[in-house]
Order: C-alpha cells, then structure tokens, then sequence
C-alpha cells in the first residue's frame, strides 16, 4: 500500500488495526490472509478519498516485486512463454483465485476472478491487481505499451473517465468478470532481454513452491475453510460439513474427538471472524452480514455479537473505526 498520496500515518494505522507487521509486506514469502488486504485498500480509498487508489497503486508494482512470480518475466523469451504459467501458479500469487489465458479472434483475454466467500466484490482490491497486471506486462514489453480493453464485473460508479485515463485505454463494467484484452502481436512478440537460462532454474522454484503449498490441510484448516463455504448458504450443520469433505457424520465426530476440536466453538470463531472484517467496513448493511454469516434475523446477530464481545454489532463497529 505505498503510494504517495497514502499518508505514512494512515498506513501505519492500517497496517495496525489488521495485525500486518510492514516487514510482511516486502516480503514474497510471507502470506497475509486475502479478505485482509482487500479491505485495507477499500478503507484506505474512504479515507483519503480517492475512488481509483487500488488502479494508481497497481500501476506502481513491478514484476521484480512479485517474487519468484515476477522473476518468469525476466526469463521468459515472450509474454506468451509467461502466460502459458499463469493459472497453474496463480495460487503462489493469490490463494482463492482463477486466472486463465485465452486465446480467441486475434486477442489474448486475460481473466481474473476471486472465488472466497469470505471476500466480497471489492472494486479497489480487483483494480489494484488488474493495474499491477498491466504494469508487469509494461515492464516486460514498453512503458508505452496499453491494452485494447480493461472489463470488470463490478460497477463504475462514476470512475469511468478517471479509470481510462490510469489504463490508458476503454474500461467496461458490469461483465461476468475481469479481463485485460491483450493484441496477439504484442503477446507473440520478443523479448530481447529474456536470460533462457534462468527459465528452468524459476520454474523448477515455483513447481517446489506449488508442491509446499498444496500440502493437504489439517483437519482444523479444511473444517474452517469449508464453515466459510457454506455460511450464508443456510444454517451450518455438522452434517453439511461432514457431506461437504466427504466423511459420514460419525467418522468426523470421531475425526473431532481425536484431534480435541470443537466444531461449535470453530463454527463461532469463523463466524466472528467475518463479522469483524464485514463490520470495519461502513458501507456495508447490517442486514447484510448477518445474512452472510447465515443469521435470518437481525435478532440472531445480535444476539452472537454479544456472547462474542459483550457488545452490540453498532458498538463493535464504532469500536472498530477508530480516528484516524
């Protein structure tokens, strides 16, 4: 989140109230939680009052600052070369995320879509990594380089003008998802200062990566992962948990007992969990939460906010916007 027009302060604060030691944020190994940046920059946008900070702030990352990632650009002989890796390694870029390559009509479409229930459509979080694609792809072809077209799933809201001139090209809302649209010419074309021999070496890197990665969760972890699933679905039963990872309900019971966990207690932490992250951000209706963590009343909510913290779901989220 460094930007110029992010006051040292506020990020400090920020960085802060979220638990984000500053050190994690230049570090390509570190992970942080992904609903936790995406609403720190929709925040930082309400505060300082500008509707474009995630584009602006993506236009300043470049490839080197993306880690082992950033570093197949520098070996790559193409931009092709560079997107035939893209969704197998996206997880090593952003956990809970699809991103594909398309080739069709003479464009190369480049897809980008969030799949965690626990973050919602945040356009700040969404323009931020759309802008750092193309600040990447700049870095790699020309700084004068633009793409025919940028499309969002989410709303304009008046940005429009402000969001062409940051992308330098047309911007389109309200589509079934995000996508740079890139000329084939520019995705074929050369890069005379690819190092080929450094492609296997990056490669082999990231494939160790993947590999630690997608080591299988604890059982507490797929329990806590699944709970998020299913909240706002409908009341979360152990029965739906059981089904969801494929156990019957006796053996996740005896899973449970053997490992000393408590499906109740996770079940509440998750869901206060979500409450306090949905209840930092303002603009969000109560009625909505609750929804979201699977209360059909308002009553209910309430009722679990104060078994959580003593207070009311006004008074957690008066607590939670400190001055700033």
């Amino acid at each position: 989140m460094e930007h110029p027009q992010v006051p040292p302060e506020l990020r400090r604060a920020l960085l802060a109230r979220y638990g984000i030691d500053p050190a994690m944020i230049s570090d390509p190994y570190r992970w942080i939680k992904l609903e936790t940046p995406s609403l720190l920059i929709e925040q930082a946008a309400a505060l300082i009052g500008d509707p474009c900070l995630g584009a602006r702030i993506g236009m300043t990352y470049k490839a080197e600052q993306a880690g082992p990632f950033g570093a197949l650009f520098s070996a790559s002989s193409s931009l092709a070369d560079v997107f035939a890796h893209f969704p197998k390694f996206a997880p090593l870029i952003q956990s809970h995320t699809q991103m594909r390559v398309e080739q069709r009509d003479g464009l190369c479409v480049l897809s980008y879509r969030i799949h965690d229930p626990a973050v919602p459509m945040r356009c700040q979080d969404t323009e931020m990594t759309t802008a750092s694609a193309i600040s990447f792809i700049r870095g790699f072809l020309s700084r004068n380089w633009s793409p025919l077209e940028v499309q969002f799933a989410h709303a304009g809201q008046g940005r429009e003008a402000a969001l062409r001139q940051i992308f330098r090209a047309p911007v389109h809302f309200g589509l079934s998802e995000s996508r740079i649209i890139i000329a084939a010419a520019d995705v074929t074309r050369a890069n005379p200062l690819a190092t080929p021999s450094l492609r296997p070496v990056v490669l082999r890197h990231l494939e160790d990566l993947l590999a630690r990665e997608s080591q299988p969760c604890s059982l507490g972890e797929s329990l806590r992962e699944t709970i998020r699933h299913l909240l706002g679905r409908g009341p979360v039963t152990l029965q739906d948990v059981a089904r969801e990872l494929g156990f019957s309900v006796r053996t996740l019971q005896r899973r449970l007992q053997d490992e000393r966990l408590n499906f109740r207690l996770l079940l509440e932490e998750e869901r206060r969990g979500i409450a306090e992250t949905m209840l930092d951000n303002p603009g969000l209706p109560m009625k909505q939460i609750a929804a979201r963590l699977g209360y059909s009343e308002l009553s209910g909510f309430s009722r679990a906010c104060r078994g959580w913290t003593g207070k009311s779901p006004r008074a957690m989220r008066q607590a939670a916007q400190p001055g700033l």
